[in-house]
């Protein structure tokens, strides 16, 4: 091959490179040739389950629920992603679709006192009375201290106008409320209030009881403690 030749066969294999890279250009333009993407990062349960609280706290119902259920895609047992979904359902009116969730929840932690009280909540709000009555029963049941439970209750005995028991149930929630804060003889005060207020003794009472023995043993009063345990 002589020096010409050199010359022409360089310059032919230049205008192929650069015809070769304006078809590839083009193709791109027109979309013939389509670049793989970079694979987007998998978000585990916990982190959608996060980003799903946000969502909550947002008012975006509709995205904590996909959220929620994609985590539930993952990991089908994991409690929080069914709870998360169940408050979500419950802000949008789908009330069964919550009482499922939150009975999801329940079979995997049975002894959760705040999950039988949204589902409570949802019954409620469905026109479940009875049932919700149940669970907010449990609720205090499981944990006496829970302020939540008793709200819920008293709103609820209230709406069947079951009035001292109404009553009852706010103070007690008054009393936990003014506990947590340090105010203790507020406390206490509320507790004798719920206790002294029927004319005879009725279902509920207890928790008032065991509250104030709780604050008396805290106030080093053993023997009022006693009294009330």
């Amino acid at each position: 091959m002589n020096k010409r030749q050199g010359i022409w066969i360089g310059i032919l294999t230049l205008l192929l490179s650069i015809g070769t890279m304006i078809t590839v250009r083009e193709a791109f333009a027109i979309g013939e040739v389509t670049p793989t993407p970079s694979p987007m990062p998998e978000m585990s349960a916990e982190a959608l389950n996060e980003a799903a609280v946000e969502a909550l706290r947002s008012g975006d119902f509709e995205r904590a629920t996909e959220l929620a259920t994609q985590a539930l895609e993952m990991e089908p047992d994991n409690i929080e992603s069914y709870i998360i979904r169940g408050v979500a359902n419950t802000q949008t009116g789908r009330y069964t679709r919550a009482i499922d969730d939150y009975t999801r929840a329940i079979e995997l932690q049975p002894y959760d006192w705040a999950t039988y009280t949204s589902r409570g909540d949802a019954y409620a709000l469905m026109g479940d009375p009875g049932q919700a009555m149940i669970d907010y029963n449990y609720s205090v049941y499981l944990n006496p201290r829970y302020q939540p439970a008793f709200r819920s209750r008293a709103m609820l005995n209230a709406l069947m106008e079951r009035d001292d028991a109404a009553q009852i149930d706010e103070l007690i929630a008054s009393g936990l409320e003014q506990a947590s804060l340090g105010n203790i003889d507020d406390a206490i005060d509320d507790f004798t209030s719920a206790i002294n207020l029927p004319d005879e003794p009725i279902k509920g009472l207890e928790a008032a009881y065991y509250n104030r023995a709780l604050l008396y043993y805290t106030n080093d009063d053993l023997d009022a403690a006693i009294d009330d345990y």
